[in-house]
């Protein structure tokens, strides 16, 4: 893909079975926009999340494979994870694994 000086574009790659956000930026984007799409991210990626731990009533993953499965950047998992425990999808159980809530 060949994107011109100005252009955005956010779309979906797939994955072992679940989509992982891809986006491409510019140093032009407006502070707003960039704070909106941000937002369109964080919230597409919590409810691929909670789609996938309502899928597999088991599933457990390390912080570290949770990172990695869901593709999630490090310095970006930490708030990822704290609005997915704030908003009762998973919690951290005694083990420290990421477990449906």
């Amino acid at each position: 893909m060949h994107l011109e000086r100005g252009q955005r574009t956010l779309g979906l790659i797939a994955g072992a079975g679940f989509a992982s956000l891809c986006r491409v930026t510019t140093s032009d984007t407006p502070p707003a926009a960039r704070e909106r799409r941000e937002l369109h991210q964080r919230e597409h990626l919590i409810a691929t999340i909670a789609a996938e731990y309502q899928k597999m009533a088991g599933l457990s993953l390390t912080q570290a494979q949770a990172r990695r499965l869901f593709g999630i950047e490090p310095d970006r998992f930490e708030r990822i994870l704290a609005e997915l425990v704030d908003r009762g999808i998973v919690r951290i159980n005694a083990d420290g694994l990421l477990v449906r809530s």
